[in-house]
């Protein structure tokens, strides 16, 4: 790769450290861009949160948590809730409003690591960017 960046440099008349510095800064941004709308993703279902609490017991029964799951699924088109998953940890947590308020923290947690079929919300990397122009290709 450093090769191809080399000679792409080379014919542009660039400095090769200059390019690869330049595309590690974009690549930190680029990161520090999705951390930030995590966390503002996260910031919003606490809100969804606690709008479902429409009884106002801090508490997420049954009901409620159906509710809530709708309006997390037409929430943002890049964040897919496992809805299994959110309702065995709404379980655990006994529906608390804390415990729900922890569920939503996993959003900006890095869970890189977790197997998708385990994990509770699933985020799309391009954050529902969608490439503008060009046809799917089909597999």
């Amino acid at each position: 790769m450093d090769e191809k960046l080399r000679i792409i440099a080379e014919a542009q008349g660039t400095n090769v450290e200059k390019l690869v510095d330049l595309v590690r800064e974009n690549h930190l941004a680029l990161q520090q861009m999705k951390a930030l709308i995590k966390a503002q993703t996260a910031q919003q279902l606490v809100e969804l949160v606690m709008e479902s609490d429409t009884d106002g017991d801090y508490t997420i029964d049954d009901d409620e948590c159906e509710l809530l799951i709708l309006k997390m699924k037409n929430f943002r088109s890049y964040i897919k809730v496992h809805e299994k998953n959110f309702r065995d940890a709404m379980k655990k947590s006994g529906g608390s409003l804390q415990g729900v308020m922890n569920i939503v923290k996993t959003v900006v947690l890095d869970d890189s690591e977790v197997p998708d079929d385990q994990k509770i919300f699933l985020i799309d990397e391009h954050l529902g960017q969608r490439d503008k122009g060009k046809a799917k290709k089909k597999k």
